[in-house]
């Protein structure tokens, strides 16, 4: 029998030791009690309120999509038009802006050579003076080499 009892008091020891699935339990117990006290009846209010404006949603859809498929219709039409109008005024203008591109592109290309003419006669006048100014050097140098030799 000792030994009988000495396995119930190891038992029981390790019970109290080891298992902790009661005092777990308890905790989570106290826990949920306390957060469902502290919360009351917050969230109810907040289902039914939110049930009370889906109702509402759902009675107004009905309503709301009859209306949507007339204001629809009513865009597409003014759309359609709106874009044969536009289509309308491009094909009327089409002739005129490009007469209009063509003579501005001619008076571009007229401009662009003048400019060209003129940079091409710039430069010639400076090339003319810049061989007129290495002369002028190369005399200026000579008449000095002359005088040199001259002095010697």
């Amino acid at each position: 029998m000792s030994s009988e009892s000495l396995f119930k008091d190891i038992t029981v020891l390790h019970a109290r030791l080891f298992d902790h699935r009661p005092i777990v339990q308890g905790h989570t117990n106290y826990f949920v009690k306390e957060f469902e006290e502290r919360r009351g009846d917050r969230e109810t209010f907040r289902l039914m309120k939110t049930l009370d404006g889906l109702n509402t949603v759902s009675l107004m859809l009905p309503n709301l999509t009859a209306v949507l498929a007339d204001c629809l219709t009513d865009i597409v039409q003014k759309v359609s038009s709106s874009t044969e109008i536009c289509t309308k005024i491009c094909d009327s203008e089409i002739g005129t802006p490009t007469e209009l591109l063509v003579k501005h592109r001619e008076k571009r290309t007229e401009d662009w050579a003048e400019f060209m003419e003129q940079q091409v006669q710039k430069s010639a006048e400076v090339d003319r003076e810049f061989e007129g100014q290495v002369a002028a050097a190369k005399e200026h140098y000579a008449k000095l080499e002359e005088k040199i030799l001259a002095s010697v």
